[in-house]
């Protein structure tokens, strides 16, 4: 493990924010509390068991927020099982689970793992699984390693709340397999739902309660209109409401987000257009962004989709990476494609992904990562390099290759090299290491 300690100076030039956000110019300190770039020194770091010495410090800190610690607990829990398929019991006993694949059920805390069973043949259409679907099932287990449910698909892109009560995703797949014709509701006890909606490219997400499922589809709900239908379920597949969308949501990452106090729901319309819905009525609260806008956030909209842990601030991503204010529709930070470390071999921004989930007393902490394409050889190389910002102004930190998260009050910021929805849902990323856990304190 390697301790190094950064302070770092806001440039604040650099953000464009709101009037009621305080810009003041703190520094932050930002000190590395652990390290590990492979499996095999993760493993090592166990010797002792776990926690780990640092983390047990850490986790018995008090004047550390309670939900800070548990999320780093979930999360550091969940690289060691990702890695090593291997859990610590609630004595801190090692419980290695035999699997062909396991990965987090969502991806925030990761307080869950869907298992696939060791040796399990794929069925196609099975009477106990969802219909016109090629998986396997398999079961779920929570961060201590104990089994908590089964689950009728494993290797699907499936999404649990937190507590595992629920699953969804997509099935009744037609012959080419593009048809997604169904919305599926996934239960523990292995039991499944299906729900008739519109077909083909259907991006859908699930609140962290799993109380609301969002299913939108990119096929035309009437053949001569260029609408759209958004769904809003309840967990038992019931439906809250239903309405259509001016076009379908945008390709790749741009995936429908739902606010962790279940009040909104953000979703993502081609043309770089980002839509605030009531999650109980679907009714339009704010619009953002699009061709026909004016202003810098007209290019600023839509790829990848995140609330704040308090539900107040929506993160967008596109060509520049923006923080929006739910309660005014103000548009409070933003990264233009232009800024950072990047005026050598600009980012490929039509990919760059903007995470932001903290208003803690260092103000508004977004964490940006850009895709970078690099010329001049026999094959494209795509790179990945973060950058940290805070409301007052830009970080002077670049990380390289990780994707970073902050824990919910920014008192801790993670980077892994595994992100469950990114790219092709829960298949990208071999490993979570490299590894590397950040504690941030603010400097008067």
């Amino acid at each position: 493990m390697r301790s190094l300690i950064i302070v770092l100076m806001f440039v604040a030039a650099a953000i464009t924010a709101a009037d009621n956000i305080d810009s003041g110019s703190s520094d932050l300190e930002i000190v590395e509390v652990f390290r590990a770039e492979t499996p095999e020194e993760l493993e090592a770091a166990l010797t002792d068991g776990y926690p780990m010495p640092w983390l047990e410090e850490i986790l018995s800190d008090e004047s550390i927020p309670e939900e800070d610690r548990y999320w780093l607990d979930c999360r550091v829990r969940a690289a060691i099982a990702r890695d090593l398929s291997l859990f610590f019991d609630r004595d801190g006993n090692p419980v290695h689970i035999e699997c062909d694949y396991m990965h987090p059920g969502e991806d925030y805390w990761r307080e869950h793992f869907i298992v696939n069973l060791p040796g399990e043949s794929y069925r196609f259409d099975s009477p106990d699984m969802p219909t016109g679907i090629t998986d396997q099932p398999g079961y779920i287990v929570n961060l201590f390693g104990e089994r908590v449910g089964d689950i009728a698909l494993s290797r699907s892109r499936i999404w649990l709340a937190r507590d595992a009560s629920v699953g969804i995703g997509i099935c009744d797949y037609s012959w080419d397999g593009r048809r997604a014709n169904s919305a599926c509701f996934l239960y523990p006890d292995g039991s499944f739902i299906e729900k008739e909606i519109d077909p083909i490219f259907v991006q859908f997400a699930l609140s962290e309660d799993g109380s609301i499922a969002v299913y939108y589809s990119a096929s035309a709900h009437d053949y001569d209109s260029p609408e759209r239908m958004l769904y809003a379920f309840d967990s038992n597949g019931e439906l809250i409401f239903h309405r259509l969308m001016p076009t379908g949501p945008m390709s790749g990452s741009a995936t429908p987000a739902i606010s962790p106090d279940n009040t909104i729901i953000a979703a993502p319309i081609a043309g770089s257009m980002v839509w605030l819905l009531d999650a109980g009525t679907g009714e339009k609260l704010f619009q953002w962004g699009g061709l026909s806008s004016e202003g810098p956030e007209r290019y600023a909209i839509g790829h990848h989709l995140t609330f704040s842990q308090n539900s107040r601030y929506l993160c967008a991503s596109g060509g520049d990476a923006v923080i929006l204010d739910c309660e005014n529709g103000e548009v409070v930070m933003r990264v233009s494609r232009s800024m950072g470390h990047f005026e050598d071999n600009p980012p490929y921004t039509d990919e760059t992904l903007t995470l932001a989930r903290t208003d803690n007393t260092a103000s508004l902490l977004g964490c940006v990562r850009r895709i970078r394409l690099h010329d001049g050889t026999p094959f494209i190389k795509i790179s990945f390099e973060s950058e940290v910002y805070n409301i007052s102004g830009a970080l002077d930190l670049l990380l390289d290759d990780s994707y970073p998260y902050p824990s919910p009050n920014g008192i801790f910021l993670l980077l892994d090299n595994y992100d469950s929805h990114y790219f092709d849902g829960p298949y990208s990323g071999d490993t979570a290491t490299p590894l590397t856990i950040f504690r941030m304190r603010e400097v008067q």
